[in-house]
């Protein structure tokens, strides 16, 4: 039985920041199906306009921010999720002071970061 195929427990506060690039860090892991990231950026992060094959669930669990998907702005505070369609261009730009941090559950998994999860 492979590691993504069997029960797993953690606690995000024992796992080490992934740097993604400036203002932006993150902790993955993964099952079978899905890869799930907790996500933190900065006011003033590096923002990346990019779009991928997975579908996106993403919900705010601090901070604010604008959220572009497919060329439209919303914004977004504690509590807002989306949900982001495979192959549509999104980005989120930090507006608050506070960073924002998101948990992001993409489907299928991820398998190009698959190979950053330092604990599973």
């Amino acid at each position: 039985m492979d590691k993504y195929n069997k029960f797993q427990i953690n606690n995000f506060d024992d796992m080490e920041w992934d740097v993604i690039r400036k203002g932006v860090q993150r902790k993955v892991f993964s099952g079978r199906d899905a890869t799930v990231a907790y996500n933190h950026g900065a006011r003033g992060h590096e923002v990346k306009p990019h779009s991928h094959v997975y579908e996106q669930y993403a919900i705010i669990l601090e901070g604010e921010g604008i959220f572009s998907i497919g060329g439209q702005d919303y914004p977004v505070k504690k509590g807002s999720w989306m949900v982001i369609p495979s192959n549509v261009e999104h980005y989120l730009t930090v507006t608050s002071d506070e960073p924002c941090v998101s948990l992001d559950v993409f489907t299928p998994r991820r398998l190009e970061i698959m190979a950053e999860e330092k604990s599973c």
